[in-house]
């Protein structure tokens, strides 16, 4: 008698289903880059001095009103519409607000230009 040799049964497991792939979109929140001027409304510290219009026409200026009232769009007085530098002098019977040569308010306060009251 011969005997004959059968392989085993091929015993290979059947294939794993495909996993479905998960995309999670997210979206970042853009950084805000300017605020919207409104009279005691909030600016962003980078608006510091800068000028800006509200929406009835109002001219207002950003201001640090110190630790317990931040930065805060402020009525300005009258201003001057030249450009001078901080520490030239000025005459504050006439003088009031003006704008040094970065656009930014400054203030006559006392006999000079300043950045801040």
């Amino acid at each position: 008698m011969t005997a004959t040799t059968t392989p085993p049964a091929s015993s290979t497991p059947p294939a794993a289903a495909p996993t479905p792939t998960v995309t999670e979109t997210t979206t970042e929140e853009p950084t805000p880059t300017g605020s919207t001027p409104v009279q005691g409304g909030q600016c962003f510290e980078s608006e510091a001095r800068s000028f800006g219009t509200a929406a009835d026409g109002t001219s207002l200026v950003c201001a640090y009103l110190g630790a317990g009232g931040g930065y805060q769009w402020v009525l300005h007085g009258d201003n001057d519409g030249e450009t001078h530098n901080i520490g030239d002098p000025c005459d504050p019977s006439v003088d009031s607000v003006s704008t040094d040569p970065q656009g930014k308010a400054i203030l006559c306060g006392g006999q000079t230009w300043v950045a801040n009251p």
